[in-house]
């Protein structure tokens, strides 16, 4: 599968280590940001027609401004779509973060300890996760916007997700019995 994003983009926005094994540490969560977080937001069609323009020669030829970010002029003002890459970048980081303390073994999910380290609080760990998870959305948000206000340049995206549920529990009615 195609990976949209790789280890050096995400230093550009976050700090990880240089030291991280991207095939072993990293490309599982850039491909489950992918799947699991853009793919539903873009709709089936419109992801994979975005894959296919990636992998191109040249490559993002038709949906380089969408991924990559581009100033536009909506009435009159000017604003910033900063683009899918960093919405992806956060996404990717968050899943990293919340998996990064623990390494499956044949004897099961350990977590390495060195000498001059203390593992964080679970509660902090919790709290970085959650600050990616929201600066995603932010650049997801805006990349609605810029869909929204671009429709006629992005047939294949249907605005049905800017109502999206971002989960939890919907209770639609109480019966008494």
């Amino acid at each position: 599968m195609t990976k949209l994003i790789t280890l050096a983009d995400i230093q550009t926005l976050k700090p990880i280590s240089a030291n991280v094994n991207e095939v072993k540490q990293l490309n599982t969560y850039i491909l489950e940001a992918q799947e699991f977080d853009l793919r539903p937001f873009l709709g089936d069609e419109f992801y994979l027609a975005l894959i296919a323009d990636f992998e191109a020669s040249p490559s993002l030829s038709t949906y380089g401004d969408l991924f990559n970010g581009v100033d536009y002029v909506y009435n009159s003002d000017t604003y910033r779509n900063d683009g899918i890459k960093p919405m992806l970048i956060y996404y990717a980081y968050a899943r990293y973060l919340n998996n990064a303390q623990a390494i499956i073994t044949p004897n099961g999910v350990v977590s390495k300890n060195f000498n001059d380290s203390t593992p964080t609080s679970d509660k902090n760990v919790a709290k970085l996760v959650n600050q990616a998870f929201s600066g995603g959305k932010i650049y997801e948000n805006r990349v609605l916007d810029y869909l929204v206000r671009n429709s006629e340049d992005y047939p294949l995206y249907k605005c049905i997700n800017s109502t999206k549920r971002t989960g939890g529990l919907r209770i639609s009615s109480i019966r008494k019995w």
